[in-house]
Parts: C-alpha cells; sequence; structure tokens
C-alpha cells in the first residue's frame, strides 16, 4: 500500500468547487488503482489513464491540474512522454511528477 500524506486541494486551484484534476498514469493497474484511491480521499479528483495513447487523446479533451507519470509504460516511455511538446497537447500541465515502481518476484 501507498502511503503518502497529502497536503488538502488549495482553494485558489479548483474549478467549479472541486478539488484539482490528477492524472493517474501507469500501465500497472494496482498503482493506478492504489494512487487514484489516496487520491480521491484527499479531495482531489483523480483520472487513471494505462497508456500514453490515453494521456494524449484526454489531453484534447482537457489538461489535468498535475500528471503523477510511470516511467514505464506499455506504448512509450514516461520521459518520452514528458518530453513531448505542449504544442501536441499532452504536457500541457508543466512538468509531470514521476512514478517508479517495479515488483521483484
Amino acid at each position: 500500500m501507498i502511503n503518502l500524506a497529502l497536503p488538502a486541494p488549495l482553494s485558489t486551484f479548483t474549478r467549479s468547487g472541486q478539488g484539482e484534476t490528477v492524472w493517474v498514469v501507469s500501465s500497472e493497474a494496482h498503482q493506478v488503482h492504489q494512487l487514484s484511491e489516496l487520491l480521491e480521499d484527499a479531495g482531489y479528483g483523480a483520472v487513471p489513464l494505462a497508456s500514453a495513447a490515453a494521456v494524449i487523446a484526454q489531453a484534447a479533451i482537457a489538461p489535468p491540474d498535475l500528471v503523477v507519470l510511470d516511467t514505464a509504460l506499455s506504448d512509450l516511455s514516461g520521459f518520452e512522454l514528458a518530453r513531448r511538446p505542449e504544442g501536441d497537447g499532452a504536457n500541457q500541465s508543466g512538468a509531470p511528477d514521476f512514478l517508479g515502481a517495479s515488483e521483484s518476484p
């Protein structure tokens, strides 16, 4: 279980009375689930995404306030995704926070 203490959302960043939107991007379903649950419990709006393609598609709809991005996605490196130009919509929120994890047998 991930054990993180998160601050309450700042009212200056909220939209329509909602918490900030955080994209949780990982091809590891359990990571996405645990971190999304933690963020939602802290009042953030978590959007789970499982691939770089999903990030690019979602960016065309609405950019997030923050991206927590796994470094090892199934279709593209998280580092490579973060280096994409802002003009393509995938990096509109600025620098992502990276999540790196691996499980050993």
